[in-house]
């Protein structure tokens, strides 16, 4: 894994974009609740995170912005699963690429 701070000593960190609006315009359906993806479409957002990787991103964040319960209406253990899922598919996103990203 790169040592972000060493990184950014000598380096510009080019990020991933906007998740939930990028799969809004994949899907036509609102961001609102993408994260739920993460459990209902995890292909989908593999996908978002691979095509930010190829296009250069050199840092990918993990798709759960909005993953609480109170912006998505779910129990503890229903956002953990969330969160959970959206770690693994955004380290399976950073693995398309080496030197391996940041995950934040």
């Amino acid at each position: 894994m790169i040592d972000l701070k060493e990184f950014l000593k000598n380096n510009v960190l080019i990020s991933d974009g906007a998740m939930g609006t990028y799969i809004s315009s994949l899907t036509g359906r609102s961001a609102i609740a993408c994260e739920s993806l993460n459990i209902a479409n995890p292909e989908l957002v593999y996908r978002v995170h691979n095509e930010y990787v190829r296009s250069g991103s050199q840092m990918i964040l993990t798709n759960t912005f909005c993953a609480n319960s109170a912006a998505l209406n779910l129990n503890f253990d229903k956002i953990g699963d969330i969160i959970k899922s959206g770690i693994g598919i955004a380290r399976r996103g950073q693995l398309a690429k080496k030197p391996m990203l940041p995950l934040i």
